[in-house]
């Protein structure tokens, strides 16, 4: 019976690894952005804003006067202020009337020019989990705080479907992986409206699957070169220090062995004898015909 390929094949434990991770993964960043008050994260007001403004259609941010920023939501600053006193301030304590001063704005009826100068340079990719909230929070009359929680919880998935495909690709460096995609600060990010969970979750896969390719010793397949380029572009273009990850795709097509090119070069002698044989009947009965004649 002929064995199936070897990239044909799982990696030894991937889909039981994969499922492990999905399974403790969803519950903890749920549970992580439901207890996280409202814009308690490192500049979610910020990544609300961009991610408004992708959902209308802003795919980049844009100068005005002496700020950078788009087309967004000015009630989400709003929403923030009750609270801004303890964002990024562990002394801080919020009371009940700061919540619920924070939780009783609602969307506006109208966008306008407003700043975010630490966002809008962010390409619009991993802000579609916000936009998706932001269109269903406020189709659905939802106030701001309860469309962030839903922009949390789509983020958390995103981040957890990611993981889970990044360590089932996985073969060497699987457990490396699972340490990064596992710490507090990881965590963190992943179950915010930031886009750096999305963007840590796309870096795990693609190193997943150059990981892959490397360890089997072959080329990648179209699919596989398409996916990891897109990745590593939309990476970079997210954070430009990370352009030189671009490199990694050298390993899409290893370059040749002195086995591989022995194999090769033994191929190519069986197929030039085959063809010979082939042809060389054809020659004779030329000649035969020729002296027939």
């Amino acid at each position: 019976m002929r064995s199936p390929p070897i990239d044909s094949l799982p990696a030894p434990g991937g889909r039981r690894v994969a499922g492990l991770m999905l399974a403790y993964l969803l519950p903890v960043l749920l549970t992580i952005a439901i207890l996280t008050p409202p814009w308690q994260n490192p500049d979610e007001p910020l990544h609300m804003a961009r991610g408004v403004q992708v959902a209308h259609g802003g795919l980049l941010g844009y100068r005005a006067w002496t700020t950078t920023g788009g087309l967004s939501d000015s009630a989400i600053y709003d929403a923030y202020q009750p609270v801004r006193h303890a964002a990024m301030r562990p002394a801080e304590r919020l009371s009940q009337a700061d919540l619920a001063a924070s939780a009783a704005i609602h969307f506006g009826h109208a966008i306008s020019y407003i700043s975010f100068p630490n966002t809008a340079q962010y390409p619009p990719f991993f802000y579609t989990a916000d936009a998706a909230a932001y269109w269903l929070g406020r189709s659905a009359g939802l106030s701001i705080d309860r469309t962030l929680l839903l922009a949390r919880a789509a983020n958390a998935v995103l981040f957890s479907l990611g993981a889970a495909a990044a360590l089932a690709c996985a073969r060497r460096t699987r457990l490396q992986l699972a340490c990064v995609l596992l710490l507090p600060t990881t965590m963190s990010l992943a179950c915010s409206a930031s886009q750096d969970g999305p963007m840590l979750a796309a870096t795990a896969l693609a190193i997943a699957l150059l990981d892959r390719i490397v360890a089997e010793q072959r080329a990648a397949t179209r699919a596989e070169a398409i996916a990891v380029a897109v990745l590593l572009a939309a990476v970079a273009m997210a954070r430009p220090p990370y352009a030189g990850f671009l490199l990694a795709l050298l390993l899409l097509y290893p370059r040749p062995t002195g086995a591989s090119l022995r194999l090769a070069g033994a191929a190519g002698n069986r197929r030039s004898v085959a063809q010979s044989a082939v042809a060389r009947p054809r020659y004779r009965l030329r000649v035969f015909v020729l002296q027939l004649r």
